[in-house]
């Protein structure tokens, strides 16, 4: 119990709440972030540690998933209302809507667990690249494709709506 209390005072838990936050965002504001519990380290120093990887992990997320975005974008366009544009719709629903942990969960068990076929921590490889992103990438993808198949209908001499533009206005 001696333990506990001096916890408590230690990290100012012993303080009324609003004393708490008060004294939070003034250590906040003159760049204070606290430590940590366990290795009882500044906390700006562990996100410093920590962030150059999580920026090459976003880096490869944004360039594979904004790839692979444009492509399924103008699959659909090309085909629009036949079967493939209808299954690049869904498959875009149906990630969008599996929350991003859940998948991010599933693909490690899948492919680091039972196949052994990725790494599941690290970054010591280009292996390392390829588990981490594929949860973000419904986040960066657009909603749908659709936001990318009205520029190619236009390219390919077509309205919004996928009807040849009037004779008046190829000209132009």
């Amino acid at each position: 119990m001696e333990q506990y209390e001096e916890l408590r005072e230690k990290f100012g838990l012993d303080k009324p709440i609003l004393i708490q936050y008060g004294n939070y965002v003034k250590g906040l504001l003159k760049g204070d972030m606290g430590t940590t519990y366990f290795r009882n380290l500044p906390v700006s120093k562990e996100i410093g540690t920590r962030y150059p990887n999580t920026f090459k992990i976003a880096v490869v997320a944004a360039v594979v998933s904004s790839i692979i975005g444009i492509v399924l974008g103008v699959s659909a366009a090309l085909k629009r209302g036949k079967f493939l544009d209808s299954l690049i719709m869904v498959l875009s629903l149906i990630a969008l809507s599996t929350p991003i942990f859940f998948l991010s969960i599933v693909l490690m068990v899948i492919f680091g667990v039972q196949l052994k076929a990725l790494p599941i921590m690290g970054l010591s490889s280009w292996k390392h690249y390829i588990l981490p992103w594929p949860p973000w990438q419904p986040s960066l993808l657009p909603p749908f494709p659709e936001p990318c198949v009205p520029p190619c209908w236009t390219l390919w001499g077509r309205t919004t709506y996928g009807q040849p533009w009037p004779a008046a206005c190829r000209g132009m």
